[in-house]
C-alpha cells in the first residue's frame, strides 16, 4: 500500500463509539454547555474582581494606618523619654524648693515663731492643694517664703500634667496599634481568599471560552484540562480501560504529548474516548487493546486492521502528531516537539487542511458528525470536571 493510500485509510477511521450514549446528529445539536456556562461564569468573575479590589483596598488601608500609628508610637516613645527627663528635673527643682523653704523657716524660727510646726506643715505636704491650705503658715515668714513655695507648687504641677498627658497619648496610640495589628491578618486573609476565588473563576471561564466555538475550536493550542482531571472523569464513569497502561498514566501522556506538539491534548483524549468506546476497544473493531492505537489510525471501511504501536506513549504521540499535521501547514520533523513516529508525516498530503476540529469530519473519519461527537464528549468531560473540582489543583492549571 502506498503512503498516500495508507494515510487515506487513517483518514477514514471507523468510529467505534457504540458503548457511548447517542451523540447529536449535527453541530447545531451539540450540548449548549459553553452558552449556558459562560454568562454566569463571566458574572462570577466580575463580582470576584470587585471583591478583590474591595478587600485589597481594606488590607492596604489597614497597612497604611498601621504604618502611621507605629510612627506616632515612635514619637510617643520619644516624648515619654523626654518626660522622664522632665520628671527628674521637676523632682530636682522640688528638692531645691524644699531646701529653700527649710532655710526660710529656720530663719523664721531663729527670729521667733513655731519653727517645728512650720517645717512639718510645709515639707510634709502631700500635694499642691495641701500646700495651698498650709500657705497661711508662711505668712509669719514673709513674702520671700511665699515665692519659694509657689515655685515648688508650679514644678510639681508641671511634672504631673506632663506625665498624665504623655501617658494618655501613649496608651491611646498603643491601643490603636494593637487594634490594627489584630485586624491586618484577617484583612490579608480576606484579600488572599478573594484573589483565590477570582483566580478560580477566571480559570473556569477560560476553560469554557476556549471551546465556545465548539468543533470550530483550533486543533492547536494549550490544553485546559489536566491529566488528573481526565483520569478523575474517566474513573467516575465506572468503566475499566482495556489499555496497556493505567488510565492515570494514559491521560498524563495525552497532556504531555499535546504540550510537546502544541496540540489540545485534552480534546485529543475526548477523540480517543469516542474512537475506542471509552477505551473498551470493542472486539468486533479493527483496533485491539494491545495495538496502543487510540484514534483508529490505519483503520478504514475497507481495511482489515489498523496500525499497531509498541507502547501507549508512541500510540498517543502518533495521534497527536497526525493532528498537528492536519492543523499546521508548516509542520516539519523538527517542530513537532518529538521525532515523528511516522518519518513521512511532514510530507502528509493533507498537511494544514484542517486547522480546526471540524475539519476532521469526513477526513479523519467518514462520519458526518465526527467533530460534533468529539465536542459532545469534551463538553461532558469539562462539565463534570467543573462541577467536581479537584481541591488540590483548583484555580491552577494543575501541571
Amino acid at each position: 500500500m502506498t503512503f498516500r493510500s495508507l494515510l487515506a485509510c487513517a483518514l477514514l477511521a471507523v468510529v467505534t463509539a457504540t458503548a457511548l450514549p447517542a451523540a447529536p446528529s449535527s453541530a447545531a445539536e451539540i450540548s449548549p454547555e459553553p452558552a449556558s456556562r459562560i454568562p454566569p461564569l463571566s458574572a462570577t468573575v466580575r463580582a470576584a474582581d470587585a471583591e478583590v479590589a474591595r478587600t485589597a483596598a481594606q488590607r492596604d488601608g489597614i497597612t497604611a494606618d498601621l504604618g502611621l500609628a507605629r510612627g506616632r508610637q515612635a514619637s510617643a516613645d520619644v516624648t515619654l523619654a523626654g518626660l522622664d527627663v522632665a520628671e527628674k528635673t521637676a523632682q530636682a527643682e522640688a528638692g531645691v524648693a524644699k531646701a529653700r523653704v527649710a532655710r526660710v523657716v529656720v530663719q523664721a524660727y531663729v527670729q521667733g515663731g513655731s519653727g517645728a510646726d512650720v517645717i512639718s506643715g510645709i515639707l510634709d505636704a502631700a500635694d499642691a492643694a495641701e500646700l495651698s491650705r498650709n500657705q497661711e503658715l508662711t505668712h509669719r515668714v514673709g513674702n520671700r517664703q511665699q515665692d519659694v513655695l509657689q515655685e515648688f507648687r508650679r514644678a510639681r504641677v508641671r511634672a504631673q500634667r506632663a506625665t498624665d498627658t504623655a501617658r494618655t497619648a501613649r496608651d491611646e496610640i498603643q491601643r490603636e496599634v494593637t487594634r490594627l495589628d489584630n485586624a491586618l491578618p484577617g484583612a490579608a486573609r480576606a484579600a488572599a481568599d478573594a484573589e483565590q476565588v477570582a483566580a478560580t473563576a477566571r480559570f473556569q471561564l477560560d476553560r469554557w471560552t476556549s471551546v465556545q466555538a465548539g468543533p470550530d475550536t483550533p486543533i492547536m493550542g494549550a490544553g485546559r484540562l489536566t491529566g488528573t482531571d481526565l483520569a478523575r472523569w474517566f474513573r467516575a464513569q465506572r468503566r475499566d480501560a482495556r489499555t496497556t497502561v493505567s488510565i492515570e498514566e494514559l491521560t498524563a501522556i495525552y497532556i504531555s504529548e499535546g504540550d510537546a506538539a502544541g496540540v489540545r491534548g485534552d480534546i485529543a483524549f475526548a477523540q480517543s474516548v469516542l474512537e475506542t468506546g471509552l477505551f473498551f476497544f470493542p472486539d468486533r473493531g479493527q483496533v485491539h487493546p494491545a495495538d496502543n492505537n487510540f484514534a483508529g489510525i490505519g483503520a478504514c471501511d475497507s481495511c482489515s486492521t489498523g496500525r499497531g504501536y509498541p507502547d501507549a506513549r508512541t500510540g498517543v504521540r502518533a495521534q497527536i502528531q497526525l493532528l498537528r499535521a492536519y492543523a499546521d501547514a508548516t509542520v516539519t520533523a523538527t517542530n513537532l516537539g518529538n521525532p515523528p513516529v511516522d518519518p513521512k508525516l511532514p510530507s502528509f498530503f493533507l498537511k494544514g487542511r484542517s486547522p480546526t476540529w471540524n475539519g476532521l469530519t469526513g477526513t479523519w473519519a467518514t462520519s458526518t458528525t465526527y467533530a460534533p461527537k468529539i465536542f459532545e464528549l469534551y463538553f461532558r468531560i469539562l462539565a463534570w470536571v467543573s462541577d467536581h473540582p479537584n481541591p488540590r489543583t483548583t484555580g491552577t492549571n494543575g501541571r
